[in-house]
């Protein structure tokens, strides 16, 4: 059985931290320029802060899936709340159906009722996910470039 929730970091990091290298290994680029180096305690510090949003996916108990944003106002926009999503992500083995599908419609009617307005996330385009967004009704309203130097 697949549930969903939200769930506090703090509860959590040392069932999340397993996801760290898999999800960095799938989807970052330039592993040796730019390392794995998570600031775990920078995280708790949000969740403390309160600005953390945090939606589990658990199959029979175990974490499969997460996804995790900041909510917080915009700096041109500081009176609409914003959710500026971090890290999505499902396990490979559980990719099947609908599961990642469900866990951003769960998001999301979460992240409203918590008065979120926006939510801004992206896609990487080596691991596109824009057919999902588009499903979901998300306007493709940027393009990113970055630059290793």
């Amino acid at each position: 059985m697949i549930t969903y929730q939200v769930e506090r970091w703090n509860d959590v990091q040392p069932e999340l931290e397993p996801f760290a290298e898999i999800h960095w290994q799938e989807i970052a680029l330039n592993h040796n320029e730019v390392p794995l180096d998570m600031d775990w305690d920078r995280y708790k510090e949000l969740d403390n802060s309160g600005v953390l949003h945090l939606v589990t996916v658990r199959s029979e108990e175990e974490i499969i899936g997460y996804h995790i944003s900041i909510i917080n106002g915009h700096l041109h926009y500081k009176s609409t709340l914003h959710a500026f999503v971090d890290l999505y992500f499902v396990a490979k083995e559980h990719r099947n159906g609908r599961v990642g599908l469900k866990m951003f419609q769960f998001t999301e009617k979460k992240l409203k009722e918590l008065g979120v307005k926006k939510i801004i996330t992206g896609t990487k385009t080596h691991f596109n996910h824009t057919r999902l967004f588009e499903y979901l009704e998300y306007s493709n309203t940027e393009i990113v470039f970055t630059k290793l130097l």
